[in-house]
């Protein structure tokens, strides 16, 4: 088996194919990067993809109901989307990352509430 930094990655300048071994698995990235990684169970799939630092979002291609959910549920990103690349994003959703990809979400209603600041009034006439 080669080691991780022997594989080959072909990039693109909007995009990176790696291996599942290659350093793209394991390094932030400042493109979408599509890992290509065979597996035997969804199980094993997952686990590998949690095995990793980093969690920003994570596409998963299936044709299976069940693995379209158990990826959703089990996968440890901040967004998981089903049948379409990572990249995917529209401004009315929540976009962030957990682990090492940063905290907190932004998009629109986020920014509102990030520069928002709430306060509680409770008020009794009895």
């Amino acid at each position: 088996m080669p080691r991780p930094d022997d594989c080959r990655e072909r990039s693109h300048p909007h995009r990176k194919l790696g291996c599942g071994r290659c350093r793209s698995r394991r390094q932030a990235a400042d493109r979408p990067v599509f890992s290509i990684i065979p597996y035997d169970t969804i199980e094993e799939a997952v686990a590998g993809v949690n095995n990793s630092r980093y969690g920003l979002q994570a596409g998963v291609f299936t044709t299976s109901l069940y693995i379209a959910h158990y990826a959703a549920e089990h996968i440890e990103a901040g967004g998981v989307v089903i049948n379409d690349g990572s990249s995917f994003r529209m401004d009315n959703m929540p976009y962030g990352g957990v682990k090492d990809s940063g905290m907190g979400k932004e998009g629109p209603e986020y920014a509102i509430r990030e520069l928002t600041e709430e306060k509680t009034i409770i008020m009794n006439f009895d």
